[in-house]
């Protein structure tokens, strides 16, 4: 089990309860957990320690982590309504350069309800699944996807979801 090999606080709140989703980086030795808090922790398999500590990205629980295939993108989606893309080498170079006092940020995104799933489709989409988590009468909810080409212009991502909705 992951979790022999390291005692700090955060991992031990996953023991009791308070980690809300897991996933792993192998290619970049890495470990991350959201919490039920909106905390996210980046821990180094090798260094045995917390690499990152990103607690003002969401306002509350995190429901999903997706790595893509090649481990370096990093999906957060939370309660809050908010889908965070994390480039890992990006965000590891900004934690090893020690005269970066700013913290790393995610690309984000807003949903109009809570997130629940993400997933990425092939290497260049995320698809993202959000819906009302209250106890009222709506059922509704939503499916979204979004670019990892973050130089596709917003007219070409919408002929491409036009195109999808004609076929």
């Amino acid at each position: 089990s992951l979790f022999l090999w390291c005692t700090v606080t955060p991992l031990s709140q996953v023991r009791e309860g308070l980690g809300s989703r897991e996933n792993i980086s192998p290619q970049h030795n890495m470990y991350v957990v959201g919490t039920i808090k909106g905390e996210m922790y980046f821990y180094d398999f090798k260094s045995k320690q917390i690499i990152y500590e990103a607690t003002d990205e969401h306002a509350n629980r995190v429901n999903c982590l997706e790595v893509s295939a090649d481990g370096n993108v990093l999906v957060s989606g939370a309660r809050d309504r908010k889908v965070n893309v994390w480039k890992i080498p990006e965000m590891l170079l900004s934690v090893k350069d020690k005269k970066n006092v700013k913290p790393f940020k995610p690309i984000k995104f807003t949903e109009s309800e809570s997130v629940r799933d993400v997933s990425f489709v092939g290497n260049k989409w995320i698809l993202v699944i959000s819906s009302n988590e209250g106890f009222g009468s709506s059922r509704g909810g939503k499916v979204s996807l979004f670019t990892l080409d973050f130089n596709l212009t917003g007219q070409e991502l919408g002929k491409l979801k036009n195109k999808i909705a004609a076929d």
